[in-house]
């Protein structure tokens, strides 16, 4: 336990700078994700630390808390986890993806009760990969629930408040129609849009071009919405090629310089792009990749389908670092190895 007080420190003073990178640039995925983590292992050292002293001092009532705490949570997180895969294959059918919440689950709880298995295996290799299991699957759970809690702090964090553009990224739509959850987005800019005073609102940028099997292009139908509900056609650019996010921003960007050099503006316009609230982390990450200093805002999405969505997203972002994947899983074996042998 004396070790814990100066890993509190340490991962205090990580914490610092972590908030210090993300007031410069929101956008700053692993300094945001180091800022959650951090957060996440210096509350866990501070529940170590006070499980010790009540464990030390034996006290009753606080000792059955200390012990049964960790537990209900894990419960809790399983039970609703599980539930919500029930609930998610009855809307959206029993696909693979659909079943990404349950495999959570399992997961979590197989972890938990391995946990208290340390004295039962034997052998280097099985204990090996013992400690490489455990060490592999904990860290990339904290690092979800890092990626989790760095996502709701970006979309709480506020937004540009003047923008001359909002991209609107698009989604699958149904008969040329905008679905609910592409509405979703577009009413989210909307709502930003008439917040705008007269003459100073910005320009809808409707991005996504057409799939092999939609009768017309995603930014078509975003378009026919907004028109239906009053926005002037010359507030609505076309971006109708894009295939996937990477590519929304990429031939936005070109629609969007060409507009505003057209319209004898000079600087960079202010530029802030629309997408469901599960979507936004990594959208973002997009957006600076390609040197688009542009800020997001998540439209709601349904809280049943969060979870499924939020795993696809977090895998989409492993693979986007996917080097650092690597190396995070080679440091992990090296580790496992100097534990066993």
């Amino acid at each position: 336990m004396l070790m814990l007080t100066p890993l509190i420190y340490l991962l205090l003073a990580l914490v610092v700078v972590a908030i210090a990178a993300v007031v410069i640039d929101k956008r700053n995925f692993i300094f945001g994700s180091l800022l959650i983590f951090s957060l996440l292992l210096t509350v866990m050292a501070l529940y170590l630390k006070l499980a010790g002293y009540v464990l030390d001092k034996q006290i009753p009532v606080m000792n059955v808390l200390v012990i049964l705490l960790p537990i209900v949570v894990i419960a809790f997180a399983i039970f609703w986890l599980v539930r919500n895969t029930n609930i998610i294959s009855h809307k959206e059918g029993k696909s693979f993806t659909a079943k990404l919440a349950l495999f959570l689950a399992v997961t979590m709880g197989i972890d938990f009760y391995l946990l208290f298995l340390t004295g039962e295996v034997h052998g280097r290799w099985l204990f090996f990969c013992y400690v490489l299991g455990l060490l592999v699957y904990n860290t990339f759970f904290l690092l979800f629930l890092s990626y989790l809690g760095y996502s709701l702090l970006y979309q709480v964090l506020p937004a540009t408040k003047k923008a001359d553009y909002i991209i609107v990224l698009g989604s699958y739509i149904h008969n040329g129609r905008v679905t609910p959850l592409l509405q979703s987005r577009v009413d989210r800019a909307l709502t930003y849009y008439r917040q705008a005073a007269e003459g100073k609102r910005p320009k809808f940028v409707v991005s996504g071009g057409r799939g092999s099997d939609e009768s017309t292009s995603e930014a078509d139908a975003m378009r026919t919405y907004l028109l239906e509900v009053g926005v002037p056609v010359e507030d609505i650019i076309l971006e109708d090629q894009s295939r996937n996010t990477f590519e929304n921003f990429m031939f936005s960007k070109e629609k969007i310089l060409t507009d505003w050099q057209k319209s004898g503006h000079t600087g960079q316009p202010q530029i802030l792009f629309s997408t469901s609230n599960y979507h936004v982390m990594r959208a973002s990450l997009y957006s600076k990749r390609i040197g688009f200093s542009a800020q997001g805002i998540g439209a709601p999405t349904s809280l049943y389908f969060l979870p499924t969505a939020l795993i696809r997203e977090y895998v989409g972002i492993l693979s986007y670092y996917r080097l650092i994947t690597f190396l995070l899983l080679v440091v992990e074996a090296f580790l496992a190895y100097m534990i066993a042998f």
